[in-house]
């Protein structure tokens, strides 16, 4: 079989973001409508390989199964026939298709994880079609293998689970007890562990020959000895690195997996395999004690860094992920800390996390991708996840933004309840101030009551409270003072606006500060140039647009209003701007399905990223700032960021248009009469009315101050 496409690949991605929306929970009608949107957009276009359109009739039918379990049977009953239409034979053939993706070692383990696990679940949605001429047992035990070899625990879970079912051989009975091991390994059940693992072991060693299974036993059978032979001598001679490693690990034998680690990226060529295995080195170390003084974590920050630790996302199975390493890297960073020794570690982790949940290599441009069609266009905003591991010291940032106050902000759950992290940096010193706060009951509450839409109605006292906690560390500031938050992924939709010190004048959030870094500077213009596309439905949209009339008129600003995205992108190509604004409805979601609702038609954030972007640029639009939902999407706000724009204002929740609209002429007329943005923004904000203001919070300032 020959190697994929990069067609297949790309349509095979595709399929593993839709498969991530249906499952989402609960699942609405508009996500299943946007699954079939995308699909039609996508795959009617061109002839799509058998594997693709095995997945994708896969994919139609259990968004059917969805349509009918949120009631919609009408609904259900077009897409099954769709699903008909691009089925490419029957059950039996569609799951021969699949085993031979699963078969050939080569393509499956060049795919990202998503990709493999788009296709075991089209595989176990078919094989319970099959005929009586399809082995059942032997397709799952091949899923299994699948499952168990790219490390898809949930999945190995299910498929084990099915598997069961189906049992007709002592030769099944005998893998299944393997799988089970492997499942109960997984969840920490080490005696359940055990039991099943005895069992495999016995009757290998009985199993005829005869016995279908019987190549496929003995062959995880050697692996398990193997295993255990390794556990229990280290013998170079008998295992390989990542054997030794592998077990190790399994056994908690934290000293030897670390060396262990370290001697299989030694060996590693592709980056994102010798970024997991330094990451797994690393992750030994901490479990082993080995990290217990600033200095040692330095240290192991710098090999992170040198092997290029965000360079390993796609190489993760679901169970052991960057951030939950990272994560534990810093509450051991804190405690370091906490214990009297400096705090330098806990603000480059905090900034790497960052880098890692934003999301967007902000400052580099895309390539061709984004001209290849809405659905791919999509698609390739995950491509801008940031490949080049970068950890600002707090030198370093003061260096970059000597007259910055900074303030990092990590929400974290921990056994004890929940935690805020904050790390501080005065303007122009280079020493961290780090507080951690367990919050009570009365606590948690406020804080959850501060995130997202819900802040609006939060008590008065309650949002002071949860702003004391967080700045705590940065008062007093003079009037003149600037101030970036990094606000971790649980934090980004705080109504910052709010929560931000009054006396601060300017203010902006990012999602690290090696990505502000990254971004240039704008550079005022002696007559600004604006242009924007406007919804006349929307009273703020009118609000925003007869201000820059207003302004164009009293010869402040020039102004080109599109009425139409083919208008917005020829005036773009046509002439260099300074503002690009977009007033219009946000359709809910992240990255891959979010849509602005233009006077035209709906259009993905990919439409403005194959434009020239000018330095500043304000998405008055619901959710167009919103933290994204999975790890491998971009919100549009960050993806302008990434393709060109220095600073973006863009929306958290869904914000009041009128409201809105009054904050963004006010933010206007002031900037244009030559007050920075930041400053411009942050006045027209603390001028509202009070009731207003709590509204207008969903709209932040992102990027540089």
């Amino acid at each position: 079989m020959e190697s994929l496409t990069q067609a297949e690949s790309d349509d095979l991605r595709i399929l593993a973001r839709l498969y991530q929306i249906i499952d989402r929970e609960p699942v609405f009608a508009a996500a299943l409508e946007f699954v079939l949107s995308s699909s039609a957009e996508h795959f009617s276009r061109r002839q799509c390989s058998t594997l693709v359109r095995t997945i994708l009739c896969c994919l139609l039918k259990e968004t059917g199964r969805r349509f009918h379990g949120i009631g919609q049977a009408d609904r259900a009953e077009e897409v099954f026939q769709v699903a008909a239409a691009v089925r490419p034979g029957n059950s039996d053939r569609i799951v021969a298709c699949l085993l031979l993706a699963i078969a050939e070692q080569r393509r499956l383990h060049s795919l990202r994880p998503l990709v493999v696990d788009a296709i075991l679940r089209a595989l176990l949605s078919e094989v319970w079609h099959t005929s009586r001429r399809t082995d059942r047992a032997a397709v799952l035990s091949a899923a299994a293998w699948a499952a168990f070899t790219t490390g898809a625990r949930e999945r190995l879970r299910s498929v084990t689970r099915q598997l069961a079912t189906v049992v007709s051989s002592p030769g099944d009975s005998v893998l299944l007890a393997f799988y089970e091991a492997k499942v109960a390994a997984g969840d920490g059940r080490n005696l359940d562990e055990e039991d099943a693992m005895a069992r495999f072991l016995e009757a290998a060693t009985t199993l005829p020959r005869s016995d279908p299974s019987y190549k496929d036993v003995l062959s995880l059978a050697a692996l398990e000895l193997r295993s255990r032979a390794i556990s229990d001598h280290y013998r170079p001679d008998e295992a390989s690195a990542i054997d030794r490693a592998a077990e190790a690990m399994r056994r908690q034998h934290w000293g030897e997996a670390a060396r262990q680690n370290e001697q299989v990226l030694r060996g590693r060529q592709d980056p994102a395999g010798r970024a997991k295995d330094r990451a797994l080195a690393e992750l030994s170390r901490l479990l082993d004690g080995q990290l217990q003084t600033s200095a040692r974590l330095d240290a192991c920050i710098d090999r992170l860094v040198a092997d290029d630790l965000l360079a390993s996302r796609s190489k993760w199975s679901p169970g052991l992920g960057i951030e939950e390493f990272l994560v534990k890297l810093l509450g051991q960073a804190v405690e370091v800390y906490m214990s009297g020794d400096h705090a330098v570690p806990v603000t480059r982790i905090t900034d790497l996390m960052g880098e890692f949940r934003g999301g967007a290599a902000v400052g580099r441009r895309p390539g061709s991708t984004f001209s290849r069609g809405d659905a791919l266009a999509d698609l390739a905003l995950t491509d801008l996840l940031s490949q080049e591991t970068v950890a600002l010291s707090a030198q370093e940032v003061v260096s970059c933004f000597p007259d910055l106050a900074v303030l990092w902000v990590n929400l974290l759950n921990s056994d004890d309840g929940f935690v805020v992290v904050t790390s501080a940096l005065q303007p122009g010193s280079p020493t961290p101030i780090v507080r951690r706060t367990l919050l009570d009951a009365s606590g948690a509450k406020a804080l959850a009551g501060s995130m997202g839409q819900r802040s609006e109605q939060i008590e008065s006292t309650h949002l002071s409270e949860i702003a004391q906690l967080i700045f705590a560390d940065l008062k007093p500031l003079s009037e003149n003072s600037k101030m970036l938050v990094v606000p971790d992924s649980a934090a980004w939709d705080m109504p910052w606006s709010e929560l931000v010190p009054p006396e601060v004048p300017e203010y902006a959030i990012t999602i690290s500060m090696a990505s502000a870094a990254r971004l240039r500077q704008a550079r005022p213009s002696k007559i600004p140039r604006v242009v924007g596309v406007f919804d006349d439905a929307l009273p703020g949209a009118r609000i925003e647009a007869a201000k820059l009339h207003e302004l164009r008129t009293l010869g402040t600003i020039k102004f080109v209003q599109a009425t139409s995205l083919a208008q917005l992108d020829e005036a773009l190509h046509s002439a260099t701007f300074d503002l690009l604004t977009v007033a219009v409805h946000g359709a809910s979601g992240d990255g891959f399905e979010y849509r602005f609702l233009l006077p035209d038609g709906p259009s993905s954030p990919s439409a403005l990223l194959r434009m020239p972007l000018p330095p500043t640029v304000v998405l008055g639009s619901c959710w167009s700032a919103a933290s994204a939902v999975h790890q491998d999407t971009v919100a549009a706000a960050l993806a302008c960021l990434a393709t060109g724009a220095s600073r973006v204002i863009g929306g958290l929740w869904a914000i009041d248009d009128s409201v809105a609209g009054k904050l963004l002429a006010r933010t206007y007329e002031s900037h244009f009469a030559g007050v920075p943005l930041p400053r411009a923004f942050r006045h027209a904000h603390l001028s509202l009315e009070a009731a207003e203001r709590r509204q207008a919070a969903g709209l932040t300032l992102i990027g540089r101050a």
